[in-house]
């Protein structure tokens, strides 16, 4: 789950609920469930003083999961801002051909970072008149069904770093830049039926490819995130722009 930074309590509750009634043997037969909340810092645009998400928002949100989605301004991403515009929900995606059979590597960012006048695509600044320091933060989720360790995983997550830097960002002080990487490749039940278990792993000569994939798939994400979130009002009456009018002017 992604929210605001002081809604994660509340959106933590909600989940563990969520996950208690799908089953009913978590934390009484089976072991309990350790459940992901990332976050980032909406006070900017929001009233995050007045904590209005709620449990019910939470639920909401897990009861209509779809593989389509709107992007931008949506969600948690309702009060962010990134580079000084708009910013909020971005995805992207790459396909890869390994040893005959087509693998995916998805990214979904949650963009709230970035100095106002430092945004670059494909190498060039974009000409903003006026310039910010890098500030804010980035949720940055990436999956995909490539089977891969946990120690390759970590690598993965790693290379998202390198989209940033692309799009203009320097990871400045005070940023919360965080990337979650997982396969759904290998699957371990809480029962083992056998000692010894073997699952297949990506060769590290092939990993390269998933570093692209992923440096490629993060930057699209955070071009999506703008590009798709509109204009908003802030909690102070100052208007953040979007990428779209900006261009357009």
């Amino acid at each position: 789950m992604l929210t605001n930074t002081l809604s994660v309590g509340t959106a933590l509750t909600a989940l563990n609920k969520y996950m208690l009634e799908q089953n009913a043997t978590i934390a009484d037969t089976d072991a309990t469930v350790n459940c992901v909340v990332g976050e980032c810092n909406d006070g900017r645009i929001n009233d995050i003083r007045g904590m209005h998400v709620t449990e019910e928002h939470v639920m909401e949100a897990l009861h209509t999961v779809s593989d389509t989605f709107e992007e931008g301004a949506v969600g948690a991403g309702r009060g962010m801002v990134c580079f000084g515009l708009k910013g909020g929900i971005g995805s992207a995606s790459r396909t890869l051909l390994i040893d005959g059979k087509n693998y995916t590597v998805g990214a979904l960012v949650l963009s709230n970072y970035g100095g106002k006048g430092k945004l670059r695509f494909d190498g060039q600044l974009l000409p903003f008149s006026d310039k910010e320091e890098d500030k804010g933060s980035i949720m940055i989720i990436i999956a995909t069904d490539i089977p891969l360790s946990s120690r390759q995983l970590k690598r993965v997550a790693k290379r998202s770093s390198m989209a940033l830097g692309r799009t203009g960002s320097i990871m400045g002080h005070g940023s919360g830049d965080i990337a979650i990487a997982f396969s759904t490749a290998n699957r371990i039940s809480q029962k083992a039926k056998k000692a010894i278990r073997a699952f297949p792993i990506l060769h590290e000569k092939m990993i390269d490819r998933v570093f692209d994939a992923t440096v490629e798939s993060v930057e699209e994400a955070i071009y999506s995130s703008l590009w798709h979130a509109e204009p908003m009002i802030s909690r102070s009456g100052r208007r953040i722009a979007s990428l779209q009018e900006v261009l357009d002017d």
